[in-house]
């Protein structure tokens, strides 16, 4: 990581977990992972430079943590969805000294880490983008919590990789629109991605607003 990064991976505030208990959630694997905006507002929508700036910095993820890298992604006017696939070998090619000393003494970022860093370089940003333009904006765009589903098999990484593709087309249907419309169809095929009753896929604390 570099020193920014650094710092903003040391600010934790500590609360209640909510994730699986048992789960290392730094382990190697896929994840399915969906921010939301504070009250599901459609700020990407209403300022496009923020969805870019959103954008940028989920790819740009790697740069910060070289032990993982991005699938696929899609910012939609409330929320983002994206594959997390963390690779924690401390002898990958391009593995720094801080982040290959962190692997093999146990200390590897989780997605809690990497997440609370995505939203935090999000915000600072943003936060510099109103002031240079003198806008008057919202600052603190996150909603609280994130949420996580572990991709178990190649047939379930197919399938989240088509939910992130269809997911503009399939707007209306989308649980995370505030007007959507319920299809038992779609809600039959999706909703064990989309319910957070599923215990795989439970909201989970991010301390950056």
């Amino acid at each position: 990581m570099n020193t920014e990064t650094a710092n903003l991976y040391a600010k934790k505030v500590s609360r209640r977990s909510i994730r699986l208990k048992e789960y290392g959630y730094s382990q190697d694997g896929a994840y399915f992972i969906t921010a939301c905006t504070r009250a599901k507002t459609p700020y990407f929508s209403v300022y496009p430079e923020l969805k870019n700036i959103v954008q940028n910095e989920l790819e740009m993820l790697p740069e910060h943590f070289t032990t993982i890298s991005i699938g696929e992604l899609i910012v939609m006017p409330n929320h983002v969805h994206t594959i997390l696939v963390f690779d924690n070998n401390p002898d990958s090619v391009g593995a720094t000294f801080t982040v290959a000393r962190r692997a093999r003494s146990g200390l590897a970022p989780t997605v809690g880490d990497v997440i609370r860093v995505f939203k935090s370089l999000c915000v600072h940003r943003w936060l510099g983008y109103i002031k240079l333009n003198n806008m008057h904006a919202v600052g603190a765009f996150w909603q609280r919590n994130y949420y996580e589903h572990i991709i178990r098999s190649e047939k379930q990484l197919n399938l989240v990789r088509e939910y992130i593709f269809i997911n503009p087309l399939k707007w209306s249907f989308d649980n995370n629109n505030p007007d959507f419309n319920y299809d038992l169809e779609y809600s039959k095929k999706w909703r064990w991605l989309e319910g957070n009753k599923n215990t795989s896929h439970k909201p989970s604390t991010s301390s950056n607003g």
